[in-house]
């Protein structure tokens, strides 16, 4: 951990000191802030160098809520205390990373999702709601809106954030893809609404107009997805072309059979299957 925190936080704050000395040499208060983010930087590498893993840590935080603009640490950080199931510390950092001007789109997703995680869902769809505002092509903060609705089974309002993002004009082929993805996801999770989750999801395959010569991890995720939305005729095509073209390639190869075996197992193929 200490070689990633530390590159991450030299980082930060190489970028913080020059943008000190250029916009604020006349801002005692910034001044302040840089030197308690260096000091507690420098205790948290004496503990970890201590092997005091949870002391370095709360250095480190402290580190970054002196110097929230240093995105890098911050998501760091806060990853790590998700994954330590501290959400709270997690979610202390993300707010304060957002609360600076021009805060990334990725802190405010990261944001949504801890809001969630402490069943904050009002903060959280506001949190999402930023994202897509920031960026409203990309498919981050519909796919926030989702997941937080799904997890508390609000299923209409899961469907409508994926009805919001179908809707994104010149979208390119993997947000179509990942956002049929998750149409397939909500099939599978809310029976209820299969009907038009399958229909929807076929309905931006069918938008998708793939590069040339086309990519063929994105034409193979195509086809999954064809084949979670029961288009079983269509991913076999795609994998049948990629069997041809690729089949040289002994992992690649092994995948393709076994989907399509499985494919021509439930269309009671044996032959074909076999």
């Amino acid at each position: 951990m200490i070689s990633v925190v530390a590159c991450l936080l030299l980082a930060g704050c190489a970028t913080a000191q020059k943008q000190a000395t250029e916009a604020d040499a006349e801002n005692p208060v910034e001044e302040q802030k840089q030197a308690e983010a260096h000091a507690h930087y420098a205790q948290g590498l004496i503990y970890e160098m201590d092997d005091q893993g949870d002391l370095a840590m709360g250095e480190f935080s402290q580190a970054a809520l002196a110097d929230p603009a240093n995105e890098e640490l911050v998501l760091n950080l806060a990853r790590r205390y998700s994954q330590a199931k501290q959400p709270d510390k997690a979610l202390e950092l993300l707010r304060a990373a957002s609360e600076v001007p021009g805060a990334s789109t990725t802190v405010w997703s990261q944001l949504a999702l801890a809001y969630a995680r402490l069943g904050k869902n009002v903060e959280a769809e506001k949190a999402a709601q930023v994202v897509i505002k920031q960026d409203p092509a990309s498919l981050t903060g519909y796919q926030d809106l989702f997941i937080i609705n799904l997890q508390e089974n609000r299923v209409p309002a899961a469907l409508k954030a994926l009805n919001e993002a179908a809707k994104v004009p010149n979208a390119d082929p993997k947000f179509l893809i990942d956002l049929a993805g998750m149409y397939a996801s909500l099939q599978i999770a809310a029976p209820a609404v299969k009907g038009e989750a399958v229909s929807n999801g076929l309905a931006l395959l069918k938008r998708l107009t793939l590069p040339d010569p086309p990519d063929p991890q994105l034409s193979l995720k195509q086809a999954d997805v064809y084949n979670l939305l029961g288009a079983e005729t269509n991913a076999a095509q795609i994998y049948l072309q990629l069997l041809d073209k690729y089949g040289s390639l002994p992992t690649l190869r092994e995948d393709l059979h076994g989907k399509l075996a499985e494919i021509y197992l439930r269309q009671h193929d044996s032959k074909k299957a076999e």
